[in-house]
């Protein structure tokens, strides 16, 4: 998630607060003892810490639960452990997460994330052959650091705080000989111009690999059948 979408997010949820430490050299090398008396004793006067099972903190990662544990001891503030906390048989963890999305298994990340994966960013031009084979497509740039792989996917485009059933490429062209990786969204309702303005997409199923088609028609032809699956998907879950 991108910055923005952390502290939405987080105050969605009724968080009243966020404080957003940067991380730099010289804070990486604090170490826990001194993070613990100078950050949460001096500078938020914590009263209870509710902290992940597997925590760790300060510099080489020298402190852990325990650390902190023994840190309320003295300075009297409660430490609360949050165990793992599973789904489908898997324990939601970031780093699980981001292999899910990394390898196009976005409906698992949605079941660990509890809402689809979204990636933010702003509609740049593209080389309009969308537009030219009858499928007009927004161009995203993405600021979301996590992207699916390659192939196509059932989503929904997020403009403006709508959601719009859509289908997305990411690939680099293959039929056209391109190189450069690119994500285009069609979305099935006509919105006009959308070059230059904030667009997010949400990502569903995954529909299939990128391929490569010997001709404008056969690429034509998979479009159709891409649309009308994502379609189905989409729809089947709007009913739910």
């Amino acid at each position: 998630m991108t910055l923005g979408d952390r502290l939405s997010t987080l105050s969605e949820y009724g968080v009243d607060v966020t404080v957003v430490q940067r991380f730099s050299r010289n804070f990486a090398s604090i170490g826990a003892d001194e993070f613990v008396e100078r950050f949460l004793v001096d500078v938020l006067d914590a009263q209870k810490l509710l902290v992940g099972h597997d925590l760790n903190f300060g510099h080489a990662r020298s402190g852990s639960v325990e650390t902190l544990v023994e840190a309320g001891g003295r300075y009297g503030f409660a430490v609360e452990v949050i165990g793992p906390v599973e789904a489908d048989g898997l324990v939601v963890h970031s780093s699980v997460i981001r292999k899910c999305i990394a390898a196009g298994e976005v409906s698992a990340a949605s079941r660990l994330l509890g809402r689809p994966h979204r990636v933010r960013g702003r509609v740049q031009p593209g080389a309009g052959r969308g537009r030219r084979l009858g499928f007009a497509t927004a161009n995203l740039r993405p600021k979301t650091p996590s992207i699916p792989m390659d192939g196509v996917y059932a989503t929904f485009g997020c403009l403006g705080g709508e959601l719009i059933p859509s289908v997305t490429s990411i690939g680099h062209t293959p039929t056209f000989g391109g190189v450069d990786t690119v994500i285009e969204t069609h979305l099935f309702a006509e919105y006009g111009a959308l070059y230059g303005r904030a667009f997010a997409i949400d990502f569903i199923e995954r529909i299939r690999d990128q391929k490569r088609f010997d001709n404008a028609a056969g690429l034509i032809a998979q479009i159709a059948r891409d649309v009308e699956e994502a379609k189905s998907i989409l729809g089947a879950l709007r009913v739910r």
